[in-house]
């Protein structure tokens, strides 16, 4: 503040027609002003400096699939709120549940919020038993329920003994928030206010969020189900479009595979518009 108040005088003093030696002084003053802010900071502080130790508190959970590893710089970050946005059948679910069966792999646990049984009981229960000790499942259509359930993960993330969830996968968060978003804003503002909020707040945990959102086209034009206002709750934005069907030779060995293409949209770590494609199967669990 001392040094914006200092720069906007010397400029008014110059503006003004003051004599030289008054915006001398004034510059004198804004420059000891400026050693003595920089001297109060634990060593030379940038940009940079600052997102690399953000990040080095943060942890890395890598998806399945090295294409999109490589573009994300490793995976997704603990710490941040991911929106993957697609049309109808592009791949979103497929796509988050060979994520999160390669984190039950790797041991990393993970939080399913699921509000179209598109990670049905019956598939999970096919996992081995050591796996399942790593994985939370929840049912939530509500938007209510859906801020409770939030607020019961945050108060056992608090307790010493709890385990650890790194991953909370929400599939998907527009049709949770559906009755809501068809509101009047005076009523709907307040609530998606608070989902953002707790999004942020799990994020704080050393959490990967992971939300799904959908692309619905209006007069020709497409757009997030959830408006363009939630990507302020998103560190990272990514969109996931289906692009063609390949069969292997023997169907029984080579199962059918879809190619996707994944494109980032918002990112504090790559560039607009960087992509890559990808192949899943049709059997994910």
């Amino acid at each position: 503040m001392i040094i914006v108040w200092l720069v906007e005088d010397v400029c008014l003093l110059e503006q003004n027609g003051m004599g030289s030696e008054d915006s001398e002084r004034l510059s004198k003053e804004k420059e000891q002003a400026y050693q003595l802010c920089l001297s109060s900071l634990p060593g030379s502080v940038s940009a940079d400096h600052l997102l690399d130790h953000s990040y080095s508190h943060e942890t890395i959970v890598p998806s399945p699939f090295s294409s999109v590893n490589t573009v994300l710089m490793g995976g997704f970050y603990t710490g941040e709120v991911t929106e993957i946005l697609g049309r109808t059948e592009a791949g979103k679910s497929w796509f988050l549940s060979a994520f999160c069966k390669h984190c039950l792999q790797t041991a990393v646990a993970v939080w399913i919020v699921d509000s179209n049984h598109s990670y049905s009981k019956g598939e999970i229960q096919q996992l081995p038993s050591d796996r399942l000790q790593l994985l939370r499942h929840a049912v939530i259509t509500d938007p209510l329920a859906l801020l409770s359930l939030f607020q019961c993960i945050l108060k056992e993330k608090e307790k010493p003994n709890s385990l650890s969830h790194r991953v909370i996968v929400i599939d998907s968060l527009a049709s949770i928030l559906a009755p809501v978003i068809s509101l009047p804003s005076s009523k709907a503002s307040p609530i998606l206010h608070s989902v953002r909020q707790c999004l942020a707040q799990l994020a704080q945990q050393h959490v990967a969020v992971l939300c799904v959102n959908h692309l619905l086209s209006y007069n020709g034009e497409v757009r997030s189900a959830l408006g363009e206002a939630f990507q302020s709750a998103c560190s990272l934005r990514i969109r996931i479009d289906r692009l063609q069907h390949s069969s292997g030779e023997n169907t029984e060995i080579d199962p059918p595979r879809i190619s996707h293409r994944l494109t980032v949209l918002k990112s504090t770590r790559v560039a607009y518009g960087t992509n890559c494609i990808y192949a899943s199967y049709t059997q994910q669990w």
